[in-house]
């Protein structure tokens, strides 16, 4: 579009004098203000910000870049006008500011269940209507477990980005579309009878949801006399044990018969019971029955039969278990079973 301008000419004459008007066939220039993105560090435009004179009737070539976690939402032209495409050729037909206005990329957080009845989990916050959360958002998970079943970790695609904030939440921070599994494990319930005096014993489950020692046997035995062998401390001694682990042995002391039960979740694959230096150990299966002469024994990645482990010298031959009723312990060989609840 041209603009044209009329010019008055003054003559000085001598005689009858009328004025003239010429048109003006010049190009006019517009200004462009480019201003900063909304918000600044949603991303960058080009032109960059500032100020340019502009011929009138060209077009300018608008384009906005935006930054990671951002995406472009519009332009603002002259306050009121939005425009949503990206690159925009804008017409110059007038002086103009521009604005690029980012908005935050949404993602989605997809939670399973497994097994799908076992349990939930919470979040918090919740997504918005359209079922995501803006980039950047730390959202807090709280698995709830169903009676019978207990929240045992996450899986997944993006597992790893899930980390522990209290005993039971966790939080996820929201940098693109992510997925996790929530997993949960059946309870099971495990009883035995034990006599009078001192008793090795061990548990044949993992115990859930609490593993102190007052939650897995304080229950049944009050007050509770346990003891552990600490095999790795700079002095191996008897312990008071913070926990109760599978394949570990414990001294407990009971002042009468009595029956003792376990909650916790069935190991159902083989089970590897760590060790430690040179010495005595106190172990156990949490599993099955096992001949002691079948057990393998791994030191990094190499791994020996029970024969092969014993002349390489990784493992003494001798192993006893102790009789409650004899109070005695007793010679273990080769083809002795190593049995779920005893130490």
């Amino acid at each position: 579009m041209s603009w044209k301008r009329a010019v008055l000419i003054c003559l000085f004459a001598f005689g009858l004098v009328s004025p003239v008007f010429a048109q003006d066939t010049r190009t006019p220039s517009y200004n462009l203000v480019m201003l900063s993105p909304s918000p600044a560090e949603g991303g960058t435009v080009r032109p960059t910000p500032g100020s340019y004179l502009v011929s009138g009737g060209t077009s300018v070539n608008l384009e906005a870049l935006p930054n990671a976690g951002y995406q472009f939402g519009y332009w603002v032209i002259n306050y009121t006008q939005t425009v949503s495409q990206n690159p925009y050729n804008l017409l110059m037909d007038g002086h103009k500011t521009v604005q690029a206005v980012f908005e935050k990329t949404r993602h989605t957080l997809t939670i399973a269940v497994a097994p799908q009845e076992a349990g939930t989990v919470n979040q918090e916050p919740r997504p918005g209507s359209d079922g995501k959360y803006e980039y950047c958002t730390t959202v807090t998970l709280t698995p709830v477990a169903n009676t019978g079943y207990v929240f045992v970790g996450w899986g997944g695609t993006n597992a790893s980005d899930v980390r522990q904030t209290q005993s039971n939440k966790w939080e996820i921070h929201i940098t693109g579309d992510k997925t996790i599994t929530a997993n949960f494990a059946k309870l099971g319930t495990e009883q035995r009878t034990f006599g009078v005096g001192w008793n090795m014993v061990s548990v044949p489950l993992l115990p859930a949801p609490d593993n102190t020692p007052a939650a897995v046997f304080g229950d049944d035995v009050s007050p509770l006399w346990i003891w552990w062998w600490n095999p790795n401390a700079q002095t191996p001694s008897y312990v008071q044990p913070a926990t109760i682990d599978p394949g570990r042995g414990y001294w407990i002391y009971l002042p009468g018969e009595k029956v003792i039960d376990v909650t916790g979740i069935v190991i159902d694959r083989d089970y590897e019971v760590p060790l430690g230096k040179a010495g005595w150990h106190m172990i156990s299966t949490p599993t099955v029955n096992v001949y002691w002469g079948y057990c393998r024994f791994r030191l990094g990645n190499t791994v020996k039969t029970y024969s092969e482990a014993v002349n390489g010298k990784w493992i003494s031959p001798n192993l006893y278990r102790w009789n409650p009723t004899a109070n005695a312990y007793e010679d273990f060989t080769e083809a002795g079973v190593i049995e779920p609840w005893v130490g």
